[in-house]
C-alpha cells in the first residue's frame, strides 16, 4: 500500500513526477476504505464507491502522460456528501431508505466542476438522514440507509452531523478530499469532531444546484480538507457563477478569486481578531484552555485583538429551515424524480421501523405546519431578520475594522444564519484523543483572506493528526 500524503499539492507533486500512477492512488484508497470503514467495527463513512472511478483514474493517467489533464485536482480521488447529485452509477439519497434508488436525471454543478479540475469521483459519503431534519432524536451521523458513522479518533464519541461521512473519510484519509453540504453547522461541527479543517463558504460562492435541499436561503457546499491549504484549492476548483442557481448572481461576469491568495505563514501581522465570547457549543475546560493559548499565540503572531464583540445567536434559524425545507423539497424533486415531502413522509411510514427507527418528526412539523409558499408572516419575520443581523455583523466589523472574528466558545449559528463564511481548524486534542477546533467567521465574500489568516494559525500551531 503506498504512503498516503496528506495535502493534495503533494498528491499532485507525486503523480506528476511518477512516484505513483492515478490508478495506484486509487487502489490504495480503496484498500484503506475495506481496511477501516467496511464491515463490523468499521467507520461507516463512505456510502458508495463509484464503480467507474478505475476507468476515470485511468483517463486521468492517459491525460495527464499526455499533459492534457492540469488541473488542480488532476487525479485526486474526491469523496462527496450522499446528497450531491452526480451522473455516474450512485443514487443520491440523503441516506433515506426511500431514495435508495433515487438515481440524479442530471449532475451537479459542484460536481461538474470538480470533473473540469480534474476530480475522480471515488464514492459518496454516509450522512445524517436528510441532513439532520428528519427527526430530533435522531443521532449525528446515523441514516436509515448508512447506519452510524464512527469518529474515527474517538469511536464512543458522537462523529458530529450532517457531514459527519465526509469528516470521518478524511480524519482516516479515505480520499484526497471530501466535499460537505451545511445549512446550520453541518460542515463545521463534524470537521471539528474529527480532527480535519472545514470551511463553510459565503452563500453563493459554490452552488447548490443538484443538492438535495433543506433551505434555499441557508443551504451550501464546501470543502472537508485535511489542511487549510487544500481547502483553498478545493474552493478554487468549485466557486463560481451557475445560471441555475441565483445565489451565484453575485458572480456573474467576474472573475472568481484565487482562493490561495493569502496563504502566508506571516498573515496574521497587523491583523485584527474580534472575540466572540460564547458558550453555546463547545464549553469544556480542555476546550476553553485550548482558546486561551490561540488568544495567546495571536497576539505573538502580530495580530490586534478585540475583545469587546456583542453579537447574539439567532433562534430564527429554526424558522426559515423549517418554513423552507417543505418548498425546497418538493421544488428539488419536481425537476428531478416527482417525490414531494409527502410522498418521503408516507413511504417512510410504509418502511416501518427500518426507516422510522427515530421517527420523522421536523420532517412531519414542515409538512403539516407549513403552506410551501412562504407567505407565513413568521417566515417573513425571520427573513428581515436575517438581512438585519447580516447588516449588523457587517457593521460591527467595519467600525473596528475587523479581519475576521474568533468564536471562543466554539460554533456559532450567526454564520450560517446571515450567509458569512466560517471555518475551523484543528488546535489540538483532549485527554481522551477526541479533537479540539477553533472557529472564525468572516465578512460576505471574504473567504480568502479568513482562510489566510486559518493558514498561519495551521502553521504556527504545527498541528500533526493522530494515526487512525
Amino acid at each position: 500500500m503506498l504512503p498516503i500524503p496528506t495535502s493534495i499539492h503533494q498528491l499532485q507533486a507525486d503523480l506528476m513526477e511518477g512516484r505513483y500512477s492515478a490508478q495506484e492512488l486509487l487502489l490504495t484508497y480503496l484498500r484503506r476504505i475495506a481496511a477501516l470503514d467496511s464491515g463490523e467495527g468499521g467507520l461507516n463513512a463512505v456510502a458508495a464507491i463509484n464503480p467507474d472511478a478505475l476507468f476515470l483514474a485511468e483517463a486521468a493517467d492517459r491525460q495527464m502522460a499526455a499533459g492534457q489533464n492540469t488541473g488542480i485536482l488532476s487525479g485526486v480521488p474526491i469523496l462527496v456528501k450522499a446528497n450531491i447529485a452526480t451522473s455516474d452509477s450512485m443514487p443520491t439519497t440523503a441516506g433515506s431508505l426511500v431514495l435508495e434508488h433515487n438515481y440524479a436525471l442530471r449532475e451537479s454543478f459542484l460536481v461538474k466542476r470538480l470533473r473540469k479540475a480534474g476530480a475522480v469521483i471515488l464514492g459518496k459519503t454516509n450522512m445524517t438522514e436528510f441532513a439532520n431534519f428528519m427527526s430530533y432524536r435522531m443521532p449525528s451521523g446515523y441514516s436509515s440507509l448508512g447506519g452510524q458513522v464512527k469518529n474515527p479518533h474517538a469511536p464512543s464519541k458522537e462523529p458530529g452531523g450532517s457531514s459527519s461521512g465526509s469528516a470521518a473519510a478524511m480524519a482516516a484519509q479515505l480520499a484526497g478530499a471530501c466535499i460537505g453540504t451545511e445549512t446550520n453547522s453541518s460542515i463545521l461541527w463534524p470537521a471539528q469532531n474529527n480532527g480535519v479543517v472545514g470551511l463553510k463558504p459565503s452563500i453563493g460562492l459554490v452552488s447548490r444546484a443538484g443538492m438535495i435541499p433543506i433551505s434555499r436561503t441557508l443551504d451550501t457546499a464546501g470543502p472537508i480538507t485535511a489542511c487549510t491549504e487544500d481547502a483553498a484549492l478545493v474552493m478554487n476548483a468549485i466557486a463560481g457563477y451557475d445560471c441555475n442557481d441565483p445565489a451565484t448572481y453575485i458572480l456573474k461576469n467576474q472573475e472568481t478569486e484565487d482562493f490561495t491568495r493569502y496563504l502566508d505563514t506571516c498573515y496574521l501581522q497587523g491583523r485584527r481578531i474580534g472575540l466572540y465570547h460564547t458558550e453555546t457549543f463547545l464549553t469544556d475546560a480542555e476546550q476553553q484552555d485550548a482558546t486561551r493559548r490561540l488568544v495567546t499565540l495571536l497576539r505573538e503572531s502580530g495580530a490586534e485583538l478585540e475583545d469587546n464583540c456583542c453579537l447574539r445567536e439567532y433562534p430564527e434559524i429554526k424558522t426559515l429551515e423549517k418554513y423552507e425545507f417543505k418548498a425546497s423539497l418538493n421544488y428539488f424533486f419536481a425537476k428531478e424524480n416527482g417525490y414531494t415531502l409527502r410522498s418521503i413522509l408516507q413511504a417512510n411510514e410504509a418502511y416501518g421501523k427500518a426507516a422510522l427507527r427515530y421517527g420523522q418528526d421536523r420532517m412531519e412539523e414542515s409538512e403539516i405546519g407549513c403552506s410551501g409558499s412562504l407567505t407565513e408572516p413568521i417566515y417573513l419575520k425571520a427573513m428581515l431578520t436575517r438581512a438585519e443581523a447580516r447588516r449588523q455583523v457587517t457593521a460591527l466589523m467595519d467600525h473596528k475594522r475587523l479581519d475576521a472574528i474568533l468564536c471562543t466558545g466554539g460554533i456559532t449559528d450567526i454564520a450560517p444564519f446571515t450567509g458569512l463564511p466560517s471555518m475551523t481548524v484543528p488546535i489540538g486534542y483532549r485527554a481522551d484523543r477526541s479533537p479540539i477546533g477553533c472557529c472564525m467567521m468572516a465578512r460576505h465574500l471574504d473567504d480568502a483572506r479568513l482562510l489566510g489568516v486559518m493558514y498561519a494559525i495551521e502553521k504556527r500551531i504545527g498541528f500533526e493528526p493522530l494515526n487512525v
